[in-house]
C-alpha cells in the first residue's frame, strides 16, 4: 500500500534531513542523543561532578573502603564507562540501606580490582569472576522481566542474576578504595526489552 503525501518544494530539504537521521536511528547503535548523567548524593570523601565520581585521595590503609556516594535517581539500569584501574565496587542498592561506604549493601554489583580483574558480587557474596577489564571499558547494569537481573561487559552479556529485585527501581551505588582511576559516563539505561538472550560467560563468545 503506497500513500502519496504532498510536500511543499520549499520542505523537502528539511524533511530529507529528518528521514536520515531517522534511518540512522535504526542503523547506527549509538546514534541516539546522549543520556543524561547521574548526579549524587550521601557523598564521603569523593570527588563528583554529572556522570563522574572519584575518591579525593588515596586511601590512609591498604584496604580503606571510606569513599562513596549514592544517585540522586531511581532506575531500572546503569551504564557507565571505567577510567584508570580503580579498586572499587558499584552496582544497583536499595536506597534506604545505611552505611553509604559498606558494599555489602550492594544488591547488584560489580567489583573492579587495580590487577585489572572484575567480578560480580551480590550483597557482598562473590558470584563470577567476568574477567580482566581495561580504562575506556563499558559495563551495563540492567533489569529485565521486571525483577531480574543482567550485566554486560563492552555490550557483551556476561552474567545473568537469580536474584529478585527487593523494589521497582534501585539507585547507583559505589564504594571506592583507591584513586587509581574512576567511575565516567555513569547514566540511567532502560530496562532491557529481550526477555531471551544467549549469555556469554567468557571471550570466545560472540
Amino acid at each position: 500500500i503506497f500513500f502519496r503525501i504532498p510536500v511543499v518544494a520549499a520542505d523537502a530539504p528539511a524533511l530529507m534531513h529528518k528521514l536520515a537521521f531517522a534511518l540512522l536511528l535504526l542503523v547506527v547503535p549509538g546514534a541516539w542523543p546522549q543520556a543524561t548523567m547521574l548526579n549524587w548524593m550521601d557523598a564521603v570523601n569523593v570527588i563528583t561532578s554529572p556522570g563522574s565520581i572519584r575518591r579525593d585521595g588515596a586511601p590512609v590503609a591498604p584496604y580503606n573502603w571510606s569513599a562513596a556516594a549514592m544517585s540522586t535517581l531511581t532506575m531500572e539500569g546503569v551504564g557507565f564507562t571505567i577510567r584508570g584501574l580503580p579498586t572499587l565496587y558499584c552496582g544497583l542498592s536499595v536506597e534506604s540501606r545505611p552505611l553509604r561506604t559498606n558494599f555489602n549493601f550492594i544488591d547488584f554489583a560489580l567489583q573492579f580490582s587495580s590487577s585489572g580483574f572484575v567480578n560480580v558480587a551480590e550483597m557482598g557474596h562473590w558470584r563470577k569472576l567476568i574477567g580482566r577489564y581495561h580504562s575506556g571499558d563499558t559495563f551495563k547494569i540492567i533489569r529485565y522481566l521486571k525483577s531480574k537481573t543482567r550485566f554486560y561487559h563492552n555490550d557483551r552479556l556476561v552474567y545473568e542474576s537469580g536474584l529478585v529485585w527487593h523494589k521497582d527501581s534501585l539507585r547507583f551505588h559505589a564504594v571506592l578504595n583507591t584513586a587509581a582511576g574512576y567511575i565516567d559516563k555513569a547514566h540511567h539505561t532502560p530496562e532491557d526489552p529481550r526477555p531471551r538472550l544467549r549469555t556469554c560467560w567468557d571471550a570466545t563468545c560472540t
